[in-house]
């Protein structure tokens, strides 16, 4: 009698039993294999050579090439557009209904 035949020949809650070991040896020997091949491409994986053939800017190399001009401002003008700034800033803000509304049709 072969061991398929013993297996056949079984109560089926005993085959069922059977069916699940080995499906679950199956998938955990899988699963193993899965792990390893993932660990060695993520070992092998090259961040800076994924950058690269990826084409996107990278902010510190591309800054150079903003070439924006910064204004020169004396230190007296800084402290006055500082304190315009604070002006704006403590002053209220006038509310729609105290500014009069002129009409275009109005002469």
């Amino acid at each position: 009698m072969s061991w398929l035949q013993k297996i056949q020949n079984q109560p089926e809650n005993i085959r069922k039993i059977i069916f699940w070991v080995i499906i679950i040896i199956i998938g955990g020997s899988l699963l193993i294999i899965w792990a390893r091949s993932l660990k060695e491409t993520m070992e092998s994986f090259e961040v800076e050579q994924l950058k690269q053939d990826s084409g996107i800017p990278i902010f510190e190399q591309d800054w150079e090439k903003f070439n924006m001009p910064t204004p020169d401002m004396s230190q007296e003008e800084l402290k006055k557009l500082e304190e315009l700034l604070k002006e704006a800033q403590n002053s209220p803000s006038p509310s729609p209904s105290s500014t009069p509304l002129s009409s275009p049709l109005e002469p």
